[in-house]
């Protein structure tokens, strides 16, 4: 079986990737240079900064499975981010997963697939994260987003620097209309350049930097109710160094973003904690971590 690589959500090329399913990952070791190099081009020519979506990379089943393990994960296994910036749960870190989550997430981090990414970013010596810090599960229920951000420049625990991260979304039919879509935004000028629709199946693979954009700042609107789903992963390579940007979620504001919740990216960014609290009581919401 093969898939059909997409440079973005629209534009869709023809390069023969293997199906991932149930088993061994091991057939990405088998890929040819000439693929692996036309995605190492498409990586490296891709705007606004490096990354690649892929659509079929992995068997439908394996997915399905994934998708029902969400709601077999124990509620107290859920963590919930919840102001204006940000409104979402995902697995805690250290989750014992469901058997199919917990397969992908395993072969996610194996070797195979950990040597694929290497070619075709360049990136030597990744290494995944067992315990998913900032990924696992999630979930945005409707009326929920995710502002626009770079993501924490290093691992919490032993600090090494974060270098990608790897989305599949688990969303079946979901249509323009329902808002959710991924956004990537260049740094200067400030604008939206790729929208990627977080369709059933659909892999983002992406360069985490201090300068990298992105987020689903419009807020799910689906007309049943059903959240948007993903699995998410980030790789890493060595000990970071002090980066130049912060080991948190670094939220970035949008030129359309309304008053109150520039205000309160200011006051969570750049004021000391007692004026940050006084801008919570005045907007009366809290600021999320």
């Amino acid at each position: 079986m093969v898939n059909a690589f997409a440079l973005t959500a629209e534009t869709h090329h023809d390069y023969a990737l293997p199906v991932l399913g149930a088993g061994d990952w091991c057939a990405l070791d088998r890929i040819g240079t000439d693929r692996l190099a036309a995605l190492r081009h498409a990586w490296q020519t891709a705007d606004p900064f490096p990354h690649l979506v892929i659509d079929g990379l992995f068997d439908p089943g394996l997915l399905a499975g994934v998708e029902r393990d969400f709601d077999a994960v124990n509620e107290a296994d859920w963590r919930e981010s919840r102001h204006r910036l940000q409104r979402k749960r995902g697995t805690t870190p250290g989750v014992t997963l469901p058997d199919a989550a917990r397969h992908y997430f395993d072969q996610l981090a194996g070797a195979p697939m950990r040597r694929f990414l290497s070619a075709i970013t360049g990136i030597e010596s990744l290494s995944g994260d067992p315990d998913l810090v900032n990924g696992g599960l999630h979930q945005v229920p409707g009326g929920g987003s995710f502002e626009l951000h770079v993501d924490f420049a290093f691992h919490p625990m032993d600090r090494r620097k974060t270098r990608l991260a790897m989305i599949t979304y688990l969303n079946r039919g979901w249509l323009a209309d329902w808002e959710g879509a991924l956004e990537l935004w260049s740094w200067k000028p400030r604008e939206r350049r790729v929208s990627i629709l977080p369709e059933f199946g659909r892999t983002l693979i992406m360069e985490v930097g201090p300068r990298n954009v992105h987020g689903h700042p419009r807020s799910v609107r689906t007309p049943d109710g059903r959240p948007r789903r993903s699995a998410a992963a980030y790789f890493y390579t060595e000990r970071a160094r002090e980066e130049p940007w912060k080991n948190v979620t670094g939220y970035i504001d949008r030129p359309d973003a309304p008053l109150d919740q520039r205000a309160i990216r200011f006051a969570q960014a750049a004021l000391p904690s007692a004026i940050a609290r006084g801008a919570r009581r005045l907007f009366g919401r809290r600021l999320g971590a």
